[in-house]
């Protein structure tokens, strides 16, 4: 595998992710019309790697997810500000129903 098809696999992993997480914030909170991914940050330590995604959803609600597995989004730290972060949570644990085809997503294309 060369350069370009490996940095290609790694991008379609990295859009992948964002959807997940545009999906559960949809699903895990009230309200939401735009999502705009702005970080998406690999974090290389002793013995692991992490990934650290954050996103503005509507206006200045900043939520962060820092995950060790691109593949598993539910197994995600999430953190926001909460003197800052005015989102509602559903009632409900979660609303499987709810899709992003009314929410407008700004995809991060390319991360180095």
């Amino acid at each position: 595998m060369d350069h370009n098809e490996k940095k290609s696999e790694e991008n379609i992993k990295i859009w992948t992710v964002q959807k997940d997480i545009a999906l559960y914030i949809v699903q895990n909170y009230k309200d939401v019309k735009k999502i705009e991914f702005y970080k998406f940050n690999e974090v290389k330590g002793v013995g692991y790697t992490s990934w650290n995604v954050s996103a503005e959803v509507n206006v200045n609600n900043i939520i962060s997810f820092s995950l060790s597995d691109l593949s598993s989004v539910k197994d995600a730290t999430i953190r926001h500000n909460p003197k800052t972060f005015h989102l509602k949570k559903k009632d409900k644990d979660k609303d499987p129903s709810k899709n992003l085809d009314d929410v407008q997503i700004i995809y991060l294309e390319d991360v180095e």
